[in-house]
């Protein structure tokens, strides 16, 4: 069995790798937007060209 002392440490460790993982999804979102901003004139630029053909 383990000491409380023992359950603390894992505690503490527990939240710190879950900050960990938080901010990479925080960050990875981020990313995704922004490469999503990036894409949308070429994806409007594609309906745009899909209307006039039309």
């Amino acid at each position: 069995m383990t000491s409380e002392t023992d359950e603390q440490v894992m505690d503490s460790g527990l939240r710190i790798l879950a900050r960990m993982i938080a901010r990479l999804y925080r960050m990875d979102i981020a990313k995704a937007k922004e490469n999503a901003i990036e894409e949308e004139p070429h994806a409007d630029q594609g309906s745009n060209r899909g209307h006039q053909a039309t």
